[in-house]
């Protein structure tokens, strides 16, 4: 189902799930952040609003936007979208 799909469930039926299991969360990528690397755009974590730290492993959705793991694997229990651009997540 999209996330529109049970979006238009929960309304008829009550409350439904709309995140990813534990086990789709640990699937999504890890990456080091550095800096120089990335934009000026991707240099804090909008969740919590913490600038990442050089060195730092970082979680990268499937949209490409960056936030600290332990804020978006939170996030993303709750909600299977991005909480920056809220593009549905893709698991390889």
């Amino acid at each position: 189902m999209t996330y529109e799909q049970l979006l238009e469930l929960e309304e008829n039926v009550g409350s439904v799930s709309k995140g990813l299991t534990k086990k789709q969360i640990k699937k999504i990528p890890k990456v080091i952040y550095n800096r120089n690397k990335f934009s000026n755009n991707d240099n804090k974590c909008v969740v919590c609003q913490y600038e990442f730290k050089n060195g730092e492993e970082v979680t990268k959705l499937s949209c490409g936007h960056l936030f600290h793991s332990e804020c978006v694997d939170t996030w993303l229990s709750k909600n299977k979208v991005c909480p920056m651009c809220h593009k549905e997540i893709i698991i390889k």
